[in-house]
């Protein structure tokens, strides 16, 4: 026997279940930074610097249950993988092994700084001193849910 599709919705919805798809609230945001600024280490020093943002955008996904943020058109990181944790109060957030991205679904606004390049031992001192870019900043944009 075929159940008309008319039918079908109206058992769907005023029957008390809830398909997937009528879940309204956004899964996946594109994030575009707008500013950036901080310190990068140019000929053995420290300087002030403010960022290039012109091509810095973002994906901001719930996949499997999880969150995921990653820069648009590359692979997600492997070697250290992210945590992204929803809070309660409409925020997100995600960290990496030396980055931590901050959004917030009601303001869709996001930051993400960079930390540790400043306080590192003398490993990373030597990728810095061969140019390798390990910059500490603070990037700030705005999101569109898709």
């Amino acid at each position: 026997m075929r159940i008309p599709i008319i039918s079908l919705i109206y058992m769907l919805f005023y029957n008390g279940l809830t398909p997937v798809f009528a879940n309204t609230e956004a899964r996946v945001y594109l994030c575009v930074a707008e500013k950036a600024t901080g310190f990068s280490y140019r000929n053995r020093e420290w300087v002030p610097s403010n960022f290039d943002v012109n091509d810095a955008k973002y994906i901001l996904t719930a996949r499997d249950g999880k969150w995921l943020w990653k820069k648009t058109g590359e692979p997600e990181q492997e070697k250290y993988p992210q945590s992204c944790t929803e809070h309660n109060n409409g925020y997100i957030n995600c960290e990496f092994m030396y980055k931590k991205v901050w959004f917030n679904n009601q303001t869709l606004r996001f930051q993400i700084y960079m930390e540790g390049s400043y306080v590192i031992h003398d490993e990373l001192k030597k990728e810095l001193e061969n140019g390798k870019n390990n910059d500490i900043f603070v990037e700030i944009g705005t999101c569109t849910s898709l």
